[in-house]
């Protein structure tokens, strides 16, 4: 997969697709007669040659929308947020354990950023725990 919901086409996978092969001039042929070729679908196709390329877009592979990415972010800002008082810290102290600005912190549990595994590695260890137990609860 190429870019979020772009399909990479190669000469070992014509059939990745449902329309022609536009690498393969041969199999074109035989999309061209009735009756012949993968079924078609009422989904349309775009194809666009990247960096030399050939991608094919398909509609149906969307990427994740701004409004799950922003339920995600939130959730796991709660989560955060509940550990850490859990632990009896202000969002400062929890900053300073972490070396990170205490905004960030506030906005991480407001589910304002888009946080990095380094700082989620950090704010674990900074809460005594394993990054993989902040995705949990």
């Amino acid at each position: 997969m190429l870019y979020g919901s772009a399909l990479l086409r190669t000469p070992f996978a014509p059939h990745v697709t449902d329309g022609p092969n536009l690498l393969n001039p041969a199999l074109n042929a035989q999309f061209t007669r009735a009756g012949s070729g993968p079924p078609q679908t009422s989904r349309p196709v775009t194809v666009r040659k990247v960096r030399g390329l050939i991608v094919i877009y398909h509609d149906f592979f969307a990427p994740v929308g701004g409004r799950r990415e922003a339920l995600i972010q939130k959730h796991f800002g709660e989560r955060v947020r509940e550990l850490r008082k859990q632990k009896g810290l202000s969002q400062e102290a929890l900053a300073l354990a972490c070396d990170l600005d205490r905004t960030y912190i506030g906005g991480v549990e407001r589910g304002e950023r888009n946080i990095s595994l380094v700082n989620i590695h950090k704010i674990a260890e900074a809460l005594g725990m394993k990054a993989k137990e902040l995705f949990n609860g």
